[in-house]
């Protein structure tokens, strides 16, 4: 009688988790649409628009906030960025005699404008800092890559705040 009654105990109780799961599943599928223009690089570093765009691309699907689409017309908002400094300055040399760089630091300045029906809803400017050893082991392209990766993720997460 005692197991009988654990049974219908852990049925019932299974039962409801599983609608409750369903219900929240199709109560929170409901996603803000935004369009990504096509990043503007006004500085003069190749290439940084490319990037940037691809790892905006990925911080949109990693995180759930938001759904991507392909039209403008489509979205609720448009996501404009604009690059507007890509500098990188020295940091240490290698010594007294050699002006040789060791570790440079980029300075990254890009422009965010968020559009909601032709309006600007917010416009802001995001600066991204980073140390960078030029060595042996030094590779434009994947400093490339993370410097963009740490700058989609505040634009995205500039967006979840502002918005």
């Amino acid at each position: 009688m005692a197991k009988m009654r654990t049974r219908n105990f852990l049925v019932i109780i299974s039962i409801s988790l599983f609608l409750s799961g369903c219900g929240y599943k199709f109560l929170g599928s409901s996603k803000t649409k935004v369009f990504v223009s096509p990043v503007i690089n006004q500085s003069f570093r190749p290439l940084a628009d490319i990037y940037l765009a691809n790892a905006l691309r990925d911080v949109f699907i990693e995180y759930p906030e938001y759904q991507l689409v392909k039209h403008p017309e489509d979205a609720e908002y448009t996501l404009n960025v604009k690059i507007n400094k890509w500098d990188r300055s020295p940091l240490f040399f290698s010594g007294e005699k050699t002006r040789e760089i060791v570790v440079a630091r980029f300075l990254i300045e890009a422009e965010v404008v968020l559009l909601g029906n032709d309006k600007v809803v917010f416009t802001d400017m995001i600066a991204e800092s980073v140390p960078v050893s030029l060595g042996k082991d030094y590779d434009e392209e994947r400093i490339l890559e993370d410097i963009s990766k740490n700058l989609a993720s505040k634009i995205y997460f500039l967006l979840v705040e502002r918005r």
